[in-house]
């Protein structure tokens, strides 16, 4: 899934706080290759969009560890980092991030 903006467009969505940021990080989380500085902007300029959920009730935590093999430890030292409360917490079917985590690597 290619991105729907440039990185240089989100880059700036984050410095303008637009309203589209959730998206935008869960989105990005989602790739192949997640931009590392472009997660870091969008949760530097709000950590609470890493708790935002989505229809499923994942947050960005549990969209970097349905898609760990394609994260880097750093990204995801950073949004435990900036939202420790997102480690613990479970989605509508009661997934935490580490049961998406072992998932990924199950299925």
């Amino acid at each position: 899934m290619p991105r729907k903006k440039s990185l240089e467009e989100l880059l700036q969505a984050a410095q303008d706080n637009d309203p589209d940021c959730v998206i935008f990080l869960q989105d990005e989380l989602k790739l192949f290759e997640p931009n590392f500085e472009l997660v870091k902007a969008l949760v530097e300029t709000d950590s609470n969009r890493i708790l935002e959920t989505n229809e499923s009730g994942s947050n960005s935590l549990h969209l970097a560890c349905g898609n760990i093999e394609n994260m880097s430890m750093e990204l995801l030292v950073l949004l435990m980092g900036k939202s420790p409360d997102a480690v613990t917490a479970a989605n509508k079917f009661g997934l935490t991030p580490l049961h998406k985590a072992v998932m990924a690597f199950i299925s």
